[in-house]
């Protein structure tokens, strides 16, 4: 894995002012250096108190129902079986914010995907209690745990100011900019095609003895070891995996989930090859025919991968930043599809 130095913040900013992605963000350059001269402190996480008593803890498994139902008020297709899978993995990188009674009402996550690498998101706050320090005082309780490591995230545009007012997120990495697409209809996936793949090509749908393959073509993309994280994602419950060789050689593979908003949320699709990729595309469709749409997380830069995304029809599209601490790290967006998870993976 090839590690970057940062550009300076006023890149970062200048990137936001310019907004070439249909956001909200419409300050000028000036304007936001000026907004940040007088309110970085505003924002300083450790300088807001909450307005009500909050308790943060580590997040178990049985508060997981009641985490999706703070992400379906924000309308994100995250999958509960795959915050399952990592807390096993990494049971000290989930957080929620209770009630003094108990009742959940934020969550967090900074998980450790490789030694000094932590990946933030889960980031939200029950719609009755926000702009009440709550959101605030959970991102100050994780900051021991990222302090002095690498630190990735995918911001919304209009959170990405603040996030780098905040002190901790500076800069901005715009080849690893993320649509979020989803087609709420049960779009027709025989538009896809894979008569376009040679004869020394098979799919083959997940099995045990095909993890090893798949782990080491997953390195292949990401540039770190996934084992762990693989063996639990491919045989989660409700969960559908296949896998393209070449000649024996695995070449791609990719995983269809059911969001907490009852979609199909394709989260990964890899291949060497945009070909291989439609074709794994149309077979985890068709293996998941109940489901309530299609949801995939595609890198702007990949324009093949948008142009699957409009075969199966007109999606709804929300844009987001990555954002990090200190390094940039380098994927090759080319064999990128779709992402595995925009809150706990860094790819």
């Amino acid at each position: 894995m090839f590690f970057r130095r940062s550009v300076l913040l006023d890149c970062a900013l200048r990137i936001i002012s310019q907004n070439p992605y249909g956001g909200t963000i419409r300050q000028s350059n000036v304007g936001i250096q000026e907004s940040l001269r007088w309110t970085h402190n505003k924002y300083k996480i450790d300088t807001v108190l909450p307005k009500i008593p909050v308790k943060v803890r580590f997040m178990k498994e049985e508060d997981i129902p009641y985490v999706m139902e703070l992400r379906r008020q924000v309308r994100v297709h995250d999958v509960a079986t795959f915050l399952q899978s990592w807390m096993k993995i990494d049971p000290e990188g989930m957080f929620v914010a209770s009630t003094e009674d108990g009742k959940i009402i934020g969550a967090v996550s900074m998980v450790q995907n490789h030694h000094d690498l932590y990946m933030g998101g889960l980031y939200c706050v029950h719609e009755k209690y926000r702009n009440q320090g709550v959101g605030s005082h959970l991102c100050k309780c994780v900051i021991p745990r990222f302090q002095g490591k690498i630190v990735l995230g995918n911001s919304v545009l209009h959170m990405t100011e603040k996030y780098i007012k905040a002190g901790h997120l500076h800069y901005i990495d715009e080849n690893l900019t993320t649509l979020k697409n989803y087609i709420p209809n049960q779009e027709n996936f025989n538009v896809l095609s894979n008569k376009d793949l040679p004869d020394n090509i098979e799919i083959e749908p997940f099995q045990i003895s095909l993890l090893r393959s798949i782990v080491q073509y997953d390195a292949s993309v990401v540039g770190f070891e996934r084992a762990q994280m693989l063996e639990l994602s491919c045989q989660e419950k409700d969960s559908e995996t296949f896998v393209a060789f070449r000649n024996g050689a695995c070449i791609g593979y990719g995983s269809i989930k059911r969001s907490c908003l009852g979609a199909g949320r394709v989260s990964p699709l890899f291949a060497d090859d945009p070909t291989v990729a439609e074709g794994l595309l149309k077979k985890l469709l068709e293996s998941y025919p109940n489901r309530n749409g299609f949801a995939m997380m595609t890198l702007k830069k990949n324009e093949f991968a948008s142009s699957l995304i409009r075969k199966l029809g007109n999606p709804e599209i929300e844009t987001c930043m990555r954002i990090y601490s200190k390094a940039k790290i380098e994927f090759d967006t080319n064999r990128i599809f779709a992402l595995t998870d925009m809150n706990l993976c860094a790819i």
